[in-house]
């Protein structure tokens, strides 16, 4: 049997697992866990991209990442004659053509599948039509 004093109109104070009594809550705006999560290290391909893109100064002024200083210092080797140089321009551009015509190939392949699909939609709209 309930008395009255059971039933007030404030909701019942739930306490129980993941519920702890309010005066032992964390306050508002304070975490349970301040520090928070140790940040991962950093794994290599993370800091490679970053050297890569540190920008540096070139003779002439001109601030660019140390990437694109690498390779213009490739290609003036395989300018001035350097065979090494050339040999490994040639396979970069090489590697970088061959992605080329893959991403080409890739998004012709995503055109004609648009093209089928299309098809296929207007033949199954014909044979409903036919069916009714």
């Amino acid at each position: 049997m309930s008395t009255e004093d059971d039933r007030s109109d404030e909701p019942a104070k739930k306490v129980g697992y993941g519920r702890p009594p309010k005066e032992h809550q964390f306050p508002p705006g304070r975490s349970g866990n301040p520090k928070g999560r140790p940040k991962q290290a950093k794994g290599f391909n993370a800091e490679a991209r970053a050297v890569l893109a540190t920008p540096i100064k070139t003779r002439d002024g001109k601030r660019v990442s140390c990437r694109k200083a690498a390779l213009m210092k490739l290609a003036s080797k395989a300018i001035e004659g350097d065979m090494r140089g050339l040999r490994e321009l040639n396979a970069l551009a090489m590697r970088i053509d061959a992605e080329d015509e893959a991403r080409a190939a890739t998004h012709n392949a995503e055109a004609v599948n648009e093209e089928d699909a299309a098809l296929i939609e207007a033949a199954l709209r014909r044979l409903k039509r036919e069916q009714s």
